[in-house]
């Protein structure tokens, strides 16, 4: 186990935590084909968006990320049979993305593994803790907000 430099700023610190969640994450996924940023669409359109079709505009919102990136994100899904496409009856302009049974059923696997890292991150923390540290990683968040830095990625 690496040491652990408690003098590092913020920034640096919060990267780590997510290079060892996208580390973890991508391990756990790969015998499943699927990637860090597979598994959060398919977590979107289960549990968000509960299974309805959803178009591309509303995910490019929803993550932040560019339409070019969601596209690229979809269509491998597609491929591998996580989600399915169609244009919007109602306006032939957008496309519609909707999981499928493999995604529903991929989802409640990887779910568990959600649960199990939220876990761990929360070790040793007293339920105070928690509820503290949740509210700063939204004052984190306000604060980004409000320097534009959540725009699109």
């Amino acid at each position: 186990m690496l040491p652990i430099d408690k003098d590092k700023p913020l920034g640096y610190k919060l990267k780590l935590i997510n290079l060892a969640l996208i580390n973890s994450v991508d391990a756990k996924l790969k015998p499943l084909g699927l990637t860090f940023s597979q598994i959060n669409l398919l977590s979107y359109l289960e549990d968000e968006c509960r299974g309805e079709p959803v178009n591309l505009k509303s995910i490019e919102n929803y993550f932040r990320l560019t339409h070019p990136t969601v596209i690229g994100i979809v269509g491998r899904l597609e491929k591998k049979g996580f989600v399915t496409t169609e244009t919007d009856p109602g306006d032939k302009r957008c496309t519609l993305v909707t999981a499928s049974i493999d995604a529903s059923k991929t989802w409640k696997t990887v779910k568990k593994h959600r649960e199990k890292m939220d876990s761990v991150l929360q070790k040793n923390m007293s339920e105070k803790e928690k509820k503290q540290l949740n509210t700063l990683l939204d004052k984190i968040l306000e604060n980004l907000a409000g320097e534009g830095a959540l725009e699109t990625i």
